[in-house]
C-alpha cells in the first residue's frame, strides 16, 4: 500500500499522441533523417533511448498516421511488450504501437516515467488478445498511481534517474573500448596494417607470410544447443542463464537471460553449461548476434556456441566472427526464418595469422574486455538495485528526505 494518494493516469496526463507506419510500398517514406521508432527498440530495462532501427523521411511523416515527438517525452507501449515505457532523447517519429503521454501540471515528466515502470505489471495483467495483447487507452487512463507532491515526486525521480544515468555513462564507456578493440581488429586482420606489416612478404594468396587461408569451420568448433521440455517443470527456474536469440545484446557480454534452466534441464536437453567467455552467434530469425557468455550459460537450438581450433585464441576469434557478421547474414537462408546451418561455416573462408600475432592481439583486448565485462557487471547490478528502490519510493516506504542516494549508488556499483 502507498501512504500517497492514488490517481488515475487519465487525471495527471493533458494529452496522449498516438503514431503509425508510412507505407513500406513506397521506398521514398523510408531511411530519412528521422528516427521512427517501434516495439523493437524497447528493450527490457531500458528507459532512454536516442537510436532506432528505422527511420523516415519528412515525405513519410507527412503521409502517415506517425507523429514527430518532441525529445524529453514519455513513450509507452500499448501493443507487445506492454508497460515499457521510455523517454526519448531526440525527436523522433512513433509506430501505431506506441503512445507519447503528455503530462499535465499535476504530475513531474520524470516522475511519469518511473509511475509506468512502476506499474509494470498490472499493465500487463490488463492486456487482452490471443496472439498479442494490447490495452485500450480507456482501460490505461484508469489505472492508479501513487501522486505525492511535485517536490517528493521530483526529489523520487532524482534518486531513480541517477541509477540511470550511471549506467548510460556506463553504456557509453563500454561502446568506446569496443570500438577501439573492434578498431584494432579491423587494422589487424582485416586491412592489414599489423606491428610489423611493413617487412612482412606477401604469399601468393595475397595474404601476409605464414597466414593461412581456411574455412571457418576449420578455424572453430561449432556446438548446437537445445531446449528442455517446457511441460517439466523441474528442468526449468533454475539458477543457470539459458540463451536465445531473444538475449542477444549488441554489447559484447551477456550476463542475464529471459530464462533459467537447471542442471538437470542441460543434462535433459541437447545442450550443455557452456563456459565464461564462450562465442555465442544466433543463428535463426535474429541472425548475427555475436555475444561473449558473462558466466556459465546453456543455449538454445536456434544460436551456435564456438570455440577456437587450432590456436585460435578466443578474443580473436570473437572479433573475427564479429567482423564476419555480413558473410553469415548473407550466406542464412530459409523459408519463414533465416537459417544458417553448420554447413555455412564449412565455406565461409576465415584468415589465419600467426599465433605469435593472435597472441599479441590476446594481449592487447584482454584488459579492454576485462573493463567491459567488469562495467557490464556493474550495470546489472544497478539495475537490481534500482528496480528494488523503485516499489520503496513510489509507496513511500523509504523517507526521500533522510535517503542518501549516493551512498546507496556507491554500494550498488
Amino acid at each position: 500500500m502507498s501512504i500517497y494518494p492514488l490517481v488515475p493516469l487519465g487525471e495527471i496526463l493533458y494529452r496522449i499522441i498516438g503514431g503509425g507506419t508510412p507505407s513500406k510500398e513506397v521506398s521514398q517514406y523510408w531511411n530519412g533523417s528521422i528516427p521512427w521508432c517501434s516495439v523493437k527498440d524497447m528493450k527490457e530495462g531500458c528507459y532512454s533511448i536516442s537510436e532506432t532501427q528505422d527511420s523516415i523521411t519528412e515525405e513519410g511523416l507527412e503521409n502517415s498516421a506517425s507523429n514527430l515527438i518532441p525529445a524529453g517525452t514519455v513513450v509507452t507501449s500499448t501493443r507487445m511488450g506492454l508497460g515499457r515505457a521510455f523517454i526519448n532523447q531526440v525527436d523522433m517519429s512513433i509506430n501505431q504501437d506506441l503512445k507519447a503521454l503528455i503530462p499535465n501540471s499535476k504530475i513531474d515528466n520524470i516522475f511519469l516515467l518511473w509511475s509506468i515502470i512502476f506499474q509494470k505489471d498490472v499493465i500487463e495483467g490488463l492486456g487482452t488478445g490471443a496472439t498479442v495483447k494490447g490495452i485500450r487507452l480507456e482501460t490505461l487512463k484508469s489505472i492508479k498511481i501513487p501522486l505525492p507532491s511535485l517536490p517528493i515526486q521530483q526529489k523520487i525521480a532524482a534518486i531513480l534517474s541517477a541509477y540511470d544515468n550511471l549506467i548510460e555513462n556506463n553504456l557509453k564507456r563500454i561502446k568506446l573500448l569496443e570500438e577501439m578493440a573492434q578498431i584494432t581488429y579491423e587494422e589487424w586482420f582485416v586491412r592489414l596494417c599489423f606491428p610489423g606489416h611493413e617487412s612482412t612478404p606477401i604469399n601468393p594468396e595475397g595474404l601476409p607470410e605464414r597466414w593461412e587461408s581456411i574455412s571457418c569451420y576449420d578455424a572453430m568448433e561449432v556446438m548446437s544447443g537445445g531446449t528442455p521440455k517446457t511441460s517439466m517443470e523441474e528442468y526449468w527456474n533454475g539458477n543457470i542463464p539459458f540463451y536465445t536469440p531473444k538475449d542477444a545484446v549488441d554489447s559484447s557480454y551477456i550476463f542475464e537471460t529471459e530464462k533459467y534452466v537447471t542442471e538437470l534441464g542441460v543434462r535433459k536437453c541437447n545442450s550443455k553449461l557452456y563456459p565464461k567467455d564462450t562465442v555465442f552467434i544466433t543463428a535463426r530469425g535474429t541472425v548475427g548476434k555475436v555475444n561473449l557468455a558473462g558466466q556459465p550459460m546453456a543455449m538454445n537450438q536456434s544460436c551456435y556456441a564456438l570455440a577456437g581450433k587450432v590456436g585460435i585464441s578466443i578474443y580473436f576469434l570473437f572479433f573475427a566472427v564479429k567482423a564476419s557478421v555480413a558473410a553469415f547474414k548473407g550466406a542464412s537462408n530459409g523459408g519463414v526464418f533465416n537459417t544458417i546451418v553448420v554447413d555455412t561455416f564449412r565455406y565461409l573462408p576465415f584468415r589465419k595469422p600467426t599465433q605469435n600475432l593472435m597472441q599479441k592481439f590476446e594481449g592487447f583486448v584482454s584488459p579492454i574486455l576485462s573493463e567491459v565485462s567488469n562495467l557490464t557487471r556493474q550495470n546489472q547490478r544497478l539495475r537490481e538495485a534500482r528496480d528494488i528502490l523503485l516499489p520503496r519510493l513510489m509507496t513511500g516506504v523509504i523517507d526521500v528526505e533522510s535517503y542518501d542516494p549516493a551512498q546507496l549508488l556507491k554500494e550498488a556499483a
